[in-house]
């Protein structure tokens, strides 16, 4: 059983990425945690595409634009804004989650403590999870699992989370195959 089981045991969208890190496992956790996942142009210019309406919207209304960030790690995103930590197991796993409507400009975020997380179900919204999980690999190699998991919380969500995966699913693989190779290189790196 993962850790993500226990805040949405059903996969209704998923994406599933591996990498084998030439890392022993506490060195792999501290590169999933420490990483710059911005590291490369690819991920950085598609959060600019993504946020581009609302900094479109700014600019009209005459309102600052916020900066964008050239750094981003697992680390950051498990502490700071929507997304929290909602359970991990040193040098093992770990799972972080936001609640929201991925589909607005705005991203729709919902307020929901840790302890709420898993029972959560106000009409037309999407959990979503980051949870990795890592295992030995031999002797000095570790296997990082990568996963993304989305549920919604009624047929409305449902059908809006759909529309906008379909149009995001490629780029969102890509977003995962970047983030382990900048762990890859952070954990290799380390040794």
């Amino acid at each position: 059983t993962m850790l993500s089981d226990a805040f949405a045991p059903e996969r209704e969208f998923s994406l599933v990425r591996t990498a084998i890190v030439e890392a022993d496992i506490g060195d792999a956790m501290a590169a999933v945690m420490g990483a710059n996942l911005l590291a490369s142009p690819v991920p950085r210019a598609m959060m600019w595409v993504r946020d581009l309406p609302n900094r479109v919207i700014a600019r009209l209304k005459g309102e600052p634009l916020s900066a964008v960030p050239t750094a981003v790690t697992f680390g950051d995103i498990a502490q700071d804004g929507p997304w929290q930590m909602l359970a991990s197991t040193p040098d093992r796993e770990f799972v972080a989650g936001a609640i929201g409507r991925f589909w607005q400009r705005d991203y729709g975020w919902a307020d929901v403590d840790v302890d709420q997380f898993a029972d959560y179900c106000e009409p037309d919204q999407a959990k979503t999870l980051v949870s990795f999980r890592l295992e030995p690999y031999g002797q000095s190699r570790t296997l990082v699992v990568y996963e993304s998991r989305t549920v919604t919380t009624d047929a409305q969500a449902h059908r809006r989370f759909r529309r906008y995966w379909l149009a995001l699913r490629p780029f969102i693989g890509v977003m995962m195959a970047t983030a382990l190779t900048a762990i890859r290189r952070e954990a290799e790196g380390s040794r």
